[in-house]
């Protein structure tokens, strides 16, 4: 149960930190 919740974090902080990257990608492009 908590590696679930561990990776579920990891999942949401991982998404995040991928949609900043798109942000910059985009805004830069």
């Amino acid at each position: 149960m908590i590696w679930h919740v561990q990776n579920d974090n990891f999942i949401l902080n991982f998404t995040r930190i991928c949609m900043k990257t798109f942000h910059l990608l985009l805004f830069d492009g």
